[in-house]
């Protein structure tokens, strides 16, 4: 099906993008396709690297049979539309539907269909019993409303660029304590300090209420 709606040479390149991409050699993939079809010996290696060569380099004879594609699906990590269609913007669907909707990098969007990997082994405690329920950090982030809060304070402490800015009693007091009720006009230093309390403030609630 693929092969007749798609360009070959598009399999070639993204074979190679995506083994560069990887930090791979020919014979680093070589060794990884043999030991997933079971054949680990030498002279099996020897063979896919010849062949892995051929796939990149050579004409269009010399095209992965599926079995090795589906294998090398799943050591890139991508669907195997992929590999024929260069059109295809990501390495995945799922990843092309969410930075549509959300304008998240592929970067964010693969740690994040990460986590429940990282959730599973947190949980089992397979790997490190001080692993990061990064899961759990992100439905907190997004799903309540001192994470949100939390993502905002962020947000206006990494971009906040006034030089100066009115604060009223009701800012102060939640974010410095203090019971001055006249506006202050604040410089740019005091503005990022403040802010940088606020998130504090805001992490030491979340905590609390976490223990609670």
């Amino acid at each position: 099906m693929y092969m007749n709606r798609y360009s070959l040479s598009t399999v070639k390149s993204r074979l190679r993008e995506l083994r560069e991409e990887k930090n791979y050699t020919v014979q680093q993939l070589a060794e990884l396709l043999s030991k997933k079809h079971s054949t680990p010996d030498k002279d099996m290696q020897d063979s896919i690297r010849t062949m892995y060569y051929k796939w990149e380099n050579l004409s269009n004879e010399y095209i992965p049979p599926y079995k090795y594609l589906f294998s090398l699906c799943e050591i890139y990590g991508c669907d195997l539309e992929y590999f024929f269609d260069e059109s295809m913007p990501d390495k995945t669907k799922a990843e092309t539907d969410i930075k549509a909707k959300t304008g998240l990098t592929n970067k964010s969007i693969r740690r994040l269909l990460e986590a429940p990997k990282i959730q599973k082994q947190y949980k089992l405690k397979l790997l490190n019993p001080y692993i990061i329920p990064t899961g759990e950090v992100i439905n907190l982030l997004l799903g309540t409303d001192d994470g949100y809060r939390l993502l905002d304070a962020i947000c206006n402490f990494l971009y906040s660029q006034n030089a100066t800015f009115e604060c009223d009693k009701k800012k102060v007091q939640e974010v410095l304590y203090k019971t001055d009720t006249s506006n202050i006009p604040l410089q740019a230093s005091d503005v990022s300090n403040i802010l940088l309390l606020e998130i504090q403030h805001i992490l030491m609630n979340i905590k609390e209420n976490l223990q609670k």
